[in-house]
């Protein structure tokens, strides 16, 4: 698979993700500038990697003013689970982690990272191991909690917390929730390689 570059990516994930092609570019600008996606060199266009394509997934999902993408994004980046069998009996965190192509590790061995949580997700439904229908994410911004469900066996339900609270989010979002299935990562999969240089 050829390694995609930013824009044509976004003209694939603003139809998928339902998403305008102005407001996708827009979130991605800001993405950038917040350094949460590399920058191109003048008028090129770097090749986008997974973990980018996953940050921009998420900043479209919990972007509430376009232009500030990367401070609204930022706080779901840092969202983690316990790893420790006594916290996941079922193992499903330790699943994830060892689906995280080598080098991809995170760098608190006992949490998981949402987003390492999610690259290892696309880990597994690329080698078969999970279905697009067994996966959905639904992130809560009034409880500021994300949720990850693997419908597979074991089964799994990973719930993702701040360690340190998250700032207060406006009024108008206290009821505000958002969710995707696995389809949404299979597009990602789909389009994008692990290894940008594969």
């Amino acid at each position: 698979m050829k390694a995609q570059t930013a824009k044509s990516f976004l003209t694939i994930a603003s139809d998928a993700f339902g998403v305008s092609p102005s407001t996708a570019g827009v979130i991605d600008r800001a993405l950038a500038v917040g350094g949460l996606r590399q920058l191109g060199k003048g008028r090129s266009w770097p090749a986008l990697t997974r973990d980018e394509a996953l940050v921009f997934l998420l900043a479209c999902m919990v972007t509430q003013t376009n232009t500030r993408a990367a401070e609204d994004t930022l706080p779901w980046l840092r969202l983690s689970t316990p790893m420790h069998r006594a916290a996941r009996p079922d193992g499903v965190a330790q699943r994830l982690a060892e689906a995280l192509p080598q080098g991809h590790g995170d760098p608190a061995p006992d949490h998981l990272r949402l987003p390492k949580a999610l690259l290892g997700t696309c880990a597994l439904l690329e080698t078969g191991a999970l279905a697009a229908e067994d996966i959905a994410l639904r992130l809560d911004l009034a409880q500021q909690i994300a949720i990850l469900t693997l419908g597979t066996a074991p089964k799994g339900i990973l719930t993702f917390s701040p360690a340190t609270p998250m700032p207060p989010l406006h009024a108008s979002a206290i009821r505000r929730s958002t969710a995707i299935t696995g389809a949404a990562l299979e597009v990602i999969v789909r389009n994008i390689p692990c290894d940008p240089d594969e």
